[in-house]
């Protein structure tokens, strides 16, 4: 066995990934590991990058356990390699360590965490490549992400307006590392309930990911269900609601039936469900959104907390006031656990509740 062989597995497995064939594209990452670690042993460099891809796969796969064992100890790997590993290599897996990290511990719900991993991966970018270089970009990018599950709306859309430049000067106007840029502009002015400044960036990242990725793959499916929510603010549920279906066919082909992007999408269909005056239909789709989510993260997790609310506001709209209270005071207990005080759903929630409560009482 030779180390080019290995990496042919590597890149063999990363082929499969991209077509859709995760499980099979995992199994050959996982063996080019083992012979890089027979031929140079368990704390190469290589090895340490290695373990960065299963990490990557792993969080796809929603096995986050596993995706935070092997990211961390890529880390302890070029932790224990000091300075004899230095370089752009060397910056590249230190920082791709700490960006897959930050990006699970954030889906987790441990924002603070994330936001801690994710500036140390910044910070490795901007020393190692400078100020205006993509890989600083690219971190800018995923810090802005958790900035907008924290309520930092404009401290996230500061991140991101620096970074588009950067990678438009890059790879030009029209390239594929624009769009989860776009992507996440979108959302973020989504979050904040600018949902027409939203739509131009939201439908733009589908746009790229269709061009380049095809219309099933997950990146673009991803982008499309995004920019159906934006259309949801807007009003516009004829347009929303067959990309949302569409959607959960391809999600459920590529991650099974209860999958995270499963649950966001029943999520969205429920608040169109309901905009629409569909109420059992709404209720149901909450209620199973709720339940994948319970299963991937256990009870207390904000996403988990966001979609309680959302069920309360139906439930207290149809003269169910009692529910919605044990709902409401649910998700309080929840935020106020994960969120700073301050954080606009929290603020949210209280209002409702006090809403509620006050209905219950007539």
């Amino acid at each position: 066995m030779t180390i080019e062989h290995a990496i042919e597995l590597q890149d063999k497995g990363w082929a499969l990934v991209h077509k859709g064939k995760i499980a099979d594209g995992l199994k050959q990452i996982e063996e080019a590991l083992r012979f890089f670690e027979l031929i140079e042993g368990e704390d190469s460099p290589d090895v340490a990058n290695l373990l960065n891809d299963i990490a990557e796969i792993e969080n796809s796969l929603e096995r986050f356990k596993l995706a935070i064992a092997h990211a961390t100890r890529s880390m302890e790997i070029t932790a224990k390699l000091g300075r004899k590993f230095t370089g752009e290599d060397a910056a590249r897996i230190r920082a791709r360590s700490r960006t897959i990290l930050g990006t699970v511990h954030r889906e987790l719900g441990d924002y603070k965490l994330g936001e801690k991993f994710l500036l140390d991966a910044l910070k490795i970018n901007r020393k190692q490549f400078g100020e205006s270089d993509p890989e600083t970009a690219s971190s800018q990018n995923n810090l802005a992400i958790v900035y907008k599950y924290m309520g930092k709306i404009e401290k996230g859309l500061a991140l991101y307006e620096d970074a588009l430049p950067k990678l438009i000067a890059e790879y030009g106007e029209d390239a594929l590392p624009l769009s989860p840029v776009y992507h996440n502009i979108g959302a973020i002015l989504h979050a904040a309930g600018r949902y027409a400044d939203a739509e131009a960036p939201g439908k733009r990242a589908w746009e790229i990911s269709k061009k380049w990725l095809g219309k099933n793959h997950a990146q673009a499916v991803s982008d499309a269900a995004a920019y159906a929510s934006i259309l949801d603010g807007l009003g516009r549920y004829k347009e929303s609601e067959p990309i949302y279906k569409q959607a959960l066919k391809r999600f459920e082909k590529l991650y099974g039936p209860e999958s995270y992007e499963i649950a966001v999408n029943l999520n969205n269909l429920a608040a169109l469900k309901a905009a629409q005056g569909k109420h059992a239909e709404a209720e149901d789709f909450y209620r199973r959104s709720i339940e994948i989510k319970e299963k991937l993260f256990g009870k207390t997790h904000p996403d988990i907390a966001l979609a309680l609310n959302n069920l309360g506001s139906l439930l207290a709209g149809t003269g169910r006031a009692k529910e919605a209270v044990r709902l409401y005071e649910r998700a309080l207990k929840m935020f106020e656990k994960s969120l700073n005080k301050d954080h606009p759903r929290i603020k949210m929630v209280r209002n409702n509740l006090a809403a509620a409560a006050l209905a219950k009482k007539k």
